[in-house]
């Protein structure tokens, strides 16, 4: 059974993700249809890519992404399908797919710009592209149409709009991209930034709102209330407090700086 995985800005209070599978479930009445998120934040096209890059090589190979999150809908930005990982990439080329960019090499990806109006909704509007477009296109995609019917290729897409860390003299500056639902918030650092030696025993300090936290495992590594900094599963250094929320107790936002100071590599003992 082909496998279709949605990620949204939609929220859960209307019917537009109602309609999307709606259609989808007219073009392929059979298609397993999942739900990554809907809850992303309005137009926040860097969480909406962030999300999607930590969860879909979780997917069986052959699965159908379509994520929209797309603040530019009606205007000369492009729909475009990607054949990338083993998966297929459906959605607006905003930067929302920029991660793909570092997880594969140019020549493994296949690009298509969604043109061939055949695997459109009869019925378009200038605003809602998931129902009238991407939802169609991967419901046709799962029933088999050939990704190359989908419309002309292209040779990339548009770039990723995550900050990427800068590093000067074993400091790495980064900021915060990312708030889950505990309240923990996710850098652009990953570890690989750091050292080897700093890397095998956490010799690093985090600094961030004028605080510094210790690099640890794990919460319970503090006290409860107390905050950490810790490489968690995405690989990213993130910030969290021990039983509470990091983004209310710390006053943390997206954007916030946050610094990694390489102890090893800058020679402090």
């Amino acid at each position: 059974m082909s496998t279709i995985a949605l990620l949204t800005d939609f929220g859960l209070d209307d019917w537009y993700v109602a309609s999307v599978k709606g259609v989808m479930l007219s073009i392929h009445p059979n298609v397993n249809l999942v739900d990554i998120t809907h809850q992303i934040p309005p137009g926040d096209v860097v969480a909406g890519g962030f999300v999607l890059s930590q969860c879909c090589r979780d997917f069986p190979a052959g699965t159908i992404f379509v994520a929209v999150v797309d603040p530019g809908v009606g205007t000369s930005r492009k729909a475009i399908a990607i054949r990338a990982l083993g998966y297929m990439f459906v959605g607006p080329d905003n930067g929302l797919f920029g991660f793909l960019n570092r997880m594969t090499e140019m020549e493994d990806r296949e690009i298509r710009v969604l043109e061939n109006t055949a695997f459109h909704r009869r019925q378009r509007s200038a605003t809602f592209d998931g129902r009238d477009i991407f939802g169609p296109v991967s419901a046709h995609l799962s029933r088999g149409v050939s990704f190359g019917e989908l419309g002309p290729a292209q040779p990339s897409t548009t770039k990723g709009i995550w900050r990427q860390p800068a590093r000067i003299q074993g400091t790495v500056a980064g900021a915060i991209i990312y708030i889950d639902h505990f309240g923990n918030a996710f850098s652009n650092i990953r570890k690989s930034a750091l050292s080897l030696a700093s890397r095998q025993t956490a010799y690093a300090q985090v600094q961030i709102k004028g605080m510094e936290l210790p690099l640890l495992n794990t919460f319970g590594d503090v006290p409860e209330g107390k905050a950490l900094a810790y490489f968690g599963s995405t690989g990213f250094l993130e910030v969290a407090v021990n039983g509470d929320s990091a983004a209310e107790r710390l006053r943390l936002a997206v954007g916030e700086p946050i610094t990694m100071v390489d102890r090893a590599a800058k020679g402090i003992t």
